[in-house]
């Protein structure tokens, strides 16, 4: 059964990144990854995603609403949702996500989009210039610069993946992505807040039944 790239959809927007791993990023086993398309579920289609957050264990419920919109849900109350026309895309709105009073609920719009980013390989790239309102009506203007920028193994709740290295950069944080091919899915992701100087890390673990 195929599983979706979209599925570690980026639930960490602004809400608050705790620091300290011990994963690591080594050289792939295969620097020659066949380029990778993206994998999408089917209307109506959920799944059950296990990761680890710092450390946490959390449960994601993921949920193909339509063609262009998923639906994500996490076990700590956090939910959302996003687009499926691109993994690595601002998410387009969060519910009860982090602990900032304002920005733990919001909504974002994208304006444009440059470039695209799939079928993942060494050199793909997509630049989206998009706004993000908070809950109590402040805009900020943002962008997101996707590139990938290497083949590496990535170590993800003690297990190691070849993956591509999708680097992002915003106004505020830098988010870096471990896409495997091998399981259709972002295995690790790593998200740096600018200002507070601090790392949050996701580690996939399973997918439940």
């Amino acid at each position: 059964m195929k599983k979706l790239s979209i599925l570690a959809v980026s639930i960490t927007a602004f809400a608050l990144a705790a620091c300290q791993t011990t994963t690591q990023e080594k050289p792939a086993s295969n620097v020659n990854l066949a380029p990778a398309e993206r994998v999408l579920m089917k209307a109506g289609e959920v799944r059950k995603i296990k990761s680890l957050r710092d450390g946490s264990e959390r449960i994601s419920t993921i949920t193909m609403v339509d063609d262009k919109t998923v639906k994500w849900e996490v076990s700590d109350g956090c939910w959302g949702t996003a687009t499926t026309d691109d993994r690595f895309a601002p998410t387009l709105s969060w519910n009860k996500c982090g602990t900032n009073p304002e920005w733990n609920t919001g909504t974002s719009s994208i304006i444009k989009k440059e470039g695209n980013i799939w079928p993942l390989m060494l050199g793909s790239k997509v630049k989206y210039t998009f706004s993000a309102t908070s809950s109590r009506g402040r805009v900020s203007p943002n962008y997101r610069e996707c590139e990938v920028t290497g083949v590496v193994q990535a170590e993800a709740a003690g297990k190691t993946y070849d993956a591509f290295k999708v680097s992002c950069d915003e106004k505020y944080r830098k988010r870096t992505y471990y896409y495997a091919p091998s399981e259709e899915r972002v295995v690790l992701e790593k998200n740096y807040h600018k200002r507070r100087n601090t790392n949050e890390v996701t580690e996939f673990v399973a997918e439940m039944k």
